[in-house]
């Protein structure tokens, strides 16, 4: 890493970490629907926002600092007894007994404005230092999927294969049902302060079908048929649609040819192919920069774990990363995600297959 960059993050952590330690517990009214929610998790049943119900929220923000129910009404919040205990059984509340009182604290994090600010600062300069080390290999791999006739779908490839797939795996980062188990689901649900200016999207996935969204994104195939997409895929472990009737639908959507043969990229993981092996590369170095940070991370915004602290510190960089190969012009945002009038057969511009 350049020398410069290095003694940036060195001295910008530390800055960080004395602003987090003194201004990270100020209370707000602020609603639910102005934070930026994220959810990292797989769930059987109850997904953690289901929790969240009339005034949870409210209690939620109080009891980022360790309190009694007492203290919470002196505060003029009112909370039931079901509320505590759905809230405590979703695991978004903790309860404890201390020198002979009953104290409740948040386990979903919530961060404070000034905590969000500089969060998004160091993830920001980590990004920075991530696309400097790593530059040529980006754009290898971009010019790979061009040459694949991929062009259309470099965007959500860069997105949700590389960035967003490739990093969640037992020797990187955990996946989601591999992290703390709160009963219904498992992962970590948080919420920072502000909203990103850039427009929000992320990575559905049904077997080895996956694609991209984005909160503009006017077309959506079903679940159901999805489900189905990817029961016929995994049963022939082909890129090929084999029942007729599916295939024919999936031609309007931009998937596949009438006759099943797909038309979307197709990753073959761990096949050590030049797409697969700049993938590992890159995600490896990514995820070195996460872990080299986590423990500071997690000590310094109080987080519970360091598997919460590298997924949520990701996450950030991620986005950065990602705000600035468009920036800089390297992906482009195809029209569907944008919400354009494009009509369902640039879809398949968002959707990949992983085998």
């Amino acid at each position: 890493m350049n020398s410069k960059i290095l003694l940036l993050l060195v001295s910008l952590f530390a800055s960080v970490g004395m602003q987090a330690q003194t201004t990270g517990l100020e209370q707000t009214n602020r609603s639910m629907e102005e934070y930026d929610i994220s959810a990292f998790c797989s769930y059987s049943s109850w997904h953690p926002s289901q929790y969240i119900l009339d005034n949870s929220w409210e209690i939620l923000r109080y009891f980022r600092t360790p309190a009694t129910l007492h203290n919470l009404k002196s505060a003029g919040i009112d909370a039931h007894n079901s509320q505590i205990r759905l809230l405590r059984v979703g695991g978004l509340l903790s309860c404890s007994m201390v020198n002979d009182s009953v104290l409740y604290h948040t386990v979903m994090p919530i961060f404070s404005e000034v905590q969000t600010n500089d969060i998004r600062l160091v993830s920001k300069a980590m990004a920075d230092s991530v696309f400097a080390a790593n530059k040529k290999d980006f754009n290898s791999l971009i010019k790979l999927f061009k040459k694949k006739g991929w062009k259309n779908q470099t965007y959500s490839l860069v997105f949700s294969a590389l960035l967003d797939k490739y990093i969640w795996d037992d020797t990187r980062i955990k996946k989601q049902k591999d992290m703390t188990d709160h009963g219904t689901w498992s992962g970590v649900y948080w919420a920072m302060y502000s909203k990103r200016p850039e427009m929000k999207c992320g990575t559905n996935s049904c077997g080895p079908v996956n694609y991209n969204w984005s909160d503009s994104l006017g077309y959506w195939i079903s679940d159901s048929k999805m489900i189905r997409v990817a029961n016929d895929i995994k049963a022939s472990q082909k890129p090929v649609i084999t029942d007729s009737e599916l295939a024919k639908d999936l031609s309007q959507w931009g998937i596949c040819n009438a006759d099943g043969s797909i038309i979307v990229p197709v990753i073959y993981r761990g096949s050590g192919d030049d797409v697969d092996n700049l993938c590992n590369k890159i995600s490896d170095n990514l995820c070195a920069a996460v872990k080299a940070k986590a423990d500071w991370f997690m000590r310094t915004f109080d987080i519970a774990n360091k598997d919460e602290a590298e997924v949520i510190l990701y996450h950030e960089m991620m986005y950065d990363l990602l705000a600035m190969l468009e920036s800089k012009g390297i992906v482009e945002k195809p029209a569907i995600l944008l919400g354009e009038e494009t009509g369902t057969i640039h879809f398949g511009d968002i959707v990949f297959i992983i085998l």
